[in-house]
């Protein structure tokens, strides 16, 4: 009869066989372990995107508050229009402070694109002004 060996399951009363006895490898591979961590990462971050894509983050935000439009000026500083109430505030945001430069009235969609006449009347004039000696 061949000796038993006992392992930590040796406590829990089970007896352990040696892996190459039994013709598997010493060792278990460590590629499941590498394939799971990776699609745990991968799910993260797509949940992530998706979140971010989707605004997730006004899920948070008060309805009778929303972010219309931001201009970035620099490193850390930034112009905001905020949606308040019906009111648009202009604020201006830095690292240190959040100030409220002016208020202005909302601005319907349609007025802020240029009209294509006008595009094509403005491209036609800054050709004529560079075609000039």
């Amino acid at each position: 009869m061949r000796p038993r060996l006992y392992t930590v399951s040796g406590l829990l009363l089970l007896p352990a066989t040696p892996a190459i006895a039994a013709g598997e490898p010493a060792a278990p591979s460590t590629w499941p372990l590498l394939l799971s961590l990776v699609a745990v990462v991968a799910v993260i971050l797509i949940a992530g995107m998706l979140f971010k894509r989707l605004g997730g983050g006004s899920l948070l935000a008060p309805a009778w508050m929303r972010p219309v439009a931001q201009l970035s000026l620099g490193a850390r500083e930034r112009l905001v229009v905020i949606d308040l109430n019906g009111k648009w505030l202009v604020l201006g945001v830095t690292s240190a402070a959040i100030n409220l430069l002016t208020t202005i009235e909302p601005v319907t969609t349609g007025a802020a694109t240029p009209h294509p006449a006008q595009f094509a009347h403005w491209l036609e004039r800054f050709r004529n002004k560079n075609a000039a000696p």
